[in-house]
């Protein structure tokens, strides 16, 4: 084996552990959404686990966590780590849909790749997950909601972190700003992707996640440890991956798993494709900050507040004009209780409906995604009552919305 080969199998090995310790770092900042204590609806992904008792959620979680940890203390290598690392993800979101977050979903691929990879094309396989990741989260903002949505928030975020105000900033830079997001992502990837233009990539890639973390971090908009841990994450693996150019790649090596790997990414890279079409979820299409998801907007009726759990009655906001219908902010909800954003994906929030109207009569308006060039949408009211949804809505989807 040539020094190059055994300098990148190294490599390999520290992105593996740098995975792994983020991946148990972020569980800690999450640990209640792992563990279904909280009153926060849990909607499985199958209908026959509706009835899942409530502690299996914390025995899986205690099971995993304790025999992956003990693996690594013992030596046995990370490979046993993210075996049962991913087998625990698909068991635990198989439960409840909102733990399929994005980061757990990209550090298990990433270290089933670091572990299951032949020295020659893991870190090619791991360089190609990072530009896909940009890539495809890049074209996902592409449209004029998120420029006049989240786009915008995240500006004034920015704004604030370095203390300056937007009303100072003449009203067409404002416009323009929250465009350069995906620019720059896009522009970041198609950089990495060229050995020649690498070191131009790693300094946009580390640019963009400097100012986001600005602006989401405590200067700016706050937001949950997760988001910002993630992000510290792609600063650290970028130097890493991509730092440097490599030389002449070596002979291929034959390693139980290597398929699996290379399946794997091409699943990643691949399925965001089909998310326009419903075919695959907002988050496994790398689709983060965007409104390619629409809205759907939970509300109670403004004489049932009192019936809803404690917990959720903080976050009912006021009504519009003239209607008896206040809107609940479900995704602040989760941030307080859980640590994390809510599971953007339109049938989950549904199921936090259905589980509402348990204790109140609920309605959603669900509103399509905008159209990229002029952000125009269609919206739809829908009542729901007795912790189920109209069964009309409920056959729109392939996977479970009858929450637990």
């Amino acid at each position: 084996m040539t020094a190059a080969t055994c300098e990148e199998r190294d490599v390999l090995r520290r992105l593996s552990f740098l995975y792994a310790g983020a991946f148990l770092i972020l569980l800690t900042a999450t640990w209640p959404l792992w563990l279904g204590l909280s009153d926060f609806p849990r909607v499985p992904a199958f209908h026959a686990l509706v009835s899942a008792p409530r502690g299996l959620d914390g025995a899986l979680f205690a099971a995993a966590q304790l025999a992956a940890v003990a693996l690594l203390l013992l030596r046995r290598g990370p490979q046993a780590f993210w075996r049962i690392e991913t087998a625990f993800l698909i068991a635990t979101s198989a439960l409840n849909q909102h733990r399929f977050q994005v980061w757990a979903w990209h550090l298990c691929l990433a270290g089933i790749i670091a572990t299951g990879s032949s020295t020659a094309s893991g870190l090619s396989r791991l360089r190609s997950l990072t530009i896909g990741v940009y890539a495809w989260s890049a074209i996902s903002k592409f449209d004029i909601g998120f420029a006049t949505g989240i786009g915008r928030t995240l500006w004034t975020g920015l704004l604030g972190a370095l203390h300056l105000d937007s009303m100072a900033i003449p009203e067409p830079l404002n416009r323009l700003a929250p465009w350069c997001m995906p620019a720059v992502e896009l522009a970041a990837a198609l950089a990495l992707a060229a050995p020649r233009t690498r070191t131009l990539g790693l300094g946009l890639a580390t640019a963009m996640h400097v100012l986001l973390l600005l602006a989401v971090g405590p200067l700016g908009l706050g937001h949950e440890w997760g988001v910002q841990l993630w992000n510290l994450l792609f600063l650290a693996q970028n130097f890493v991956l991509f730092r440097r150019r490599t030389g002449q790649p070596g002979p291929v090596q034959t390693i139980r798993g290597n398929r699996v790997a290379q399946a794997l990414l091409v699943v990643a890279l691949v399925m965001p494709a089909f998310q326009p079409i419903g075919g695959w979820d907002i988050w496994p299409s790398w689709a983060v900050y965007s409104t390619r998801g629409g809205w759907t907007t939970v509300l109670v009726h403004h004489e049932d507040v009192e019936h809803l759990p404690a917990s959720v009655r903080p976050f009912v906001g006021e009504p519009p004009p003239l209607s008896d219908w206040r809107p609940i902010d479900v995704d602040a909800w989760s941030i307080r209780d859980l640590h994390c954003p809510v599971y953007p994906q339109p049938r989950f929030r549904l199921g936090i409906a259905a589980a509402l109207s348990r204790h109140a009569r609920i309605q959603v308006e669900r509103r399509t995604a905008p159209t990229r060039i002029t952000g125009a949408t269609s919206s739809t009211t829908i009542d729901v009552s007795n912790g189920k949804l109209p069964d009309a809505i409920e056959h729109e989807f392939w996977l479970n919305t009858t929450p637990r």
